[in-house]
């Protein structure tokens, strides 16, 4: 955070400045007072004073006016009007004027309309208090304001009261009214004092509260917060069964036990759409091989909806195996085309054994080319769906992406596509296969092998370019 600029009074006479100057109500380096001379019978009237000795006359020493400071009123105006070096001395002398300064320190660091730097002093001056007012208003700061460096300011400040600010927020769980605020406020201190306190009340009629509970424990790998996290995976609220089903995804060192997280499997037949698609990225991130089966169930049903089918390919493409592979290509047929498309990007992205993926495309590609032959030889024919257009970019992609030479050969015709974008992909995909360089690669084709009219025509176009 840069100095806020000097702020600037207005323009006083030089007789003025110099009483001002001698009284101390101004503090001045004494090079200030030698560095230019005015004569002040020089000066008459209805002259102005230079802008730049006007400057110098009459900004103010902030740092020395909050160490003088003897009351709250006079810190709140070196808060509100002073430079940072002055807001940042003036934070120190908050805690003497004791529990009258959080009232209006609260007050400032909710102050939407005030500048970003003015509050964020003020957030470290109630840092400054653990009284639980304090501890709450940084804790509703935390989620309440619209300013990440604001949020994370009063989140470290909670983190730095430790102990403290959790003494002073569990008290507050037993009143429902600010049992929501404790709970956010304590979320931000990563103590495993906050467990019980929060375990405790996660049986609050208020979804919304247990959801944050679940979210505040959710860093824990803790026994008790794991049985309340799969506890938590048949609630009446989508939303803290979601929540519970996000967090456990993150659970990785429980995988050493898949039979704890089996559970997630019933969720992929949730009422809410979104916590079915949460369970199976769950279930890929962790990657529970015993889930297979429940995914492929997904794959297979033609009551999936698209969206959950979209999840369930991602999910299967992190498990990145063999098995895992056979369920994608298996079902890829009766996918509708968005979820086609999206097998055949995250295809692109295997890393172990990717031979049946490079076949499954290449089988593809070549229908796509045959298509095109035979649309080449019927004019009349309809023009080609974007769809399919779509999925040959991806395709030449991810055979790219695979790495796997021996496609060079088969992508080459992709040059002579209709679409400039396909031919653009291709291109990208053949600098990634070339043995050689692209240019020798391509020359080499063009001159031991027959080629259609079309393609030997791009090969040489792309040829001449180089």
């Amino acid at each position: 955070m840069q100095p806020a600029a000097p702020r600037i009074g207005p323009a006083v006479s030089i007789e003025e400045s110099s009483t001002q100057h001698q009284s101390g109500s101004i503090h001045a380096e004494s090079t200030r007072s030698t560095a230019i001379k005015v004569e002040t019978s020089t000066v008459g009237p209805t002259e102005r004073v230079p802008i730049a000795i006007q400057a110098e006359l009459v900004t103010t020493d902030w740092v020395s006016f909050a160490k003088a400071v003897t009351d709250i009123d006079q810190a709140l105006k070196v808060l509100s009007e002073g430079d940072f070096q002055g807001r940042w001395e003036i934070v120190k002398r908050f805690p003497d004027f004791g529990s009258s300064a959080i009232a209006p320190l609260i007050a400032a660091a909710q102050d939407e309309a005030a500048d970003v730097e003015y509050r964020w002093f003020a957030i470290r001056s109630l840092g400054r208090f653990t009284a639980p007012d304090a501890i709450t208003a940084l804790g509703n700061l935390v989620t309440a304001t619209d300013s990440d460096d604001l949020s994370s300011l009063a989140a470290e400040q909670l983190a730095g009261m430790g102990k403290q600010a959790v003494a002073a927020l569990v008290p507050l769980l037993d009143h429902p009214a600010e049992r929501l605020l404790a709970v956010k406020a304590l979320g931000q201190i990563r103590q495993r004092s906050i467990i019980e306190p929060l375990l405790n009340v996660l049986n609050d009629p208020d979804p919304v509260l247990r959801q944050t509970v679940l979210e505040a424990l959710g860093s824990f790998h803790d026994p008790r917060v794991t049985q309340a996290l799969l506890s938590a995976l048949n609630d009446t609220s989508s939303p803290v069964r979601k929540e519970a089903v996000i967090t456990l995804g993150h659970r990785h060192d429980l995988c050493h036990q898949p039979a704890i997280l089996r559970p997630l499997e019933q969720r992929l037949w949730d009422i809410d759409l979104e916590v079915c698609c949460q369970a199976a990225v769950a279930i890929g991130r962790l990657g529970l091989t015993d889930s297979l089966p429940a995914l492929e169930q997904l794959m297979a049903s033609v009551n999936t909806p698209e969206l959950l089918l979209r999840h369930t390919v991602k999910s299967l493409s992190w498990f990145d195996t063999a098995e895992a592979q056979h369920i994608l290509l298996k079902h890829y047929g009766q996918l509708p085309t968005p979820v086609q498309l999206e097998v055949v990007r995250r295809l692109g992205q295997l890393k172990t054994s990717p031979d049946q993926a490079v076949q499954f495309l290449l089988d593809r590609l070549s229908q796509y080319l045959q298509t095109h032959y035979l649309q080449a030889q019927h004019p009349q024919a309809p023009a080609e769906a974007s769809s399919n257009v779509a999925i040959k970019r991806a395709i030449a992609l991810s055979l790219g992406q695979l790495g796997d030479k021996a496609a060079f050969r088969s992508l080459v015709p992709l040059l002579a596509d209709p679409n400039r974008q396909v031919q653009f992909h291709c291109l990208r995909a053949l600098e990634q296969l070339a043995s050689h360089s692209l240019e020798v690669d391509l020359e080499v084709i063009l001159n031991g092998h027959t080629l259609p009219e079309a393609v030997q025509t791009q090969i040489e176009a792309h040829l001449e370019t180089w």
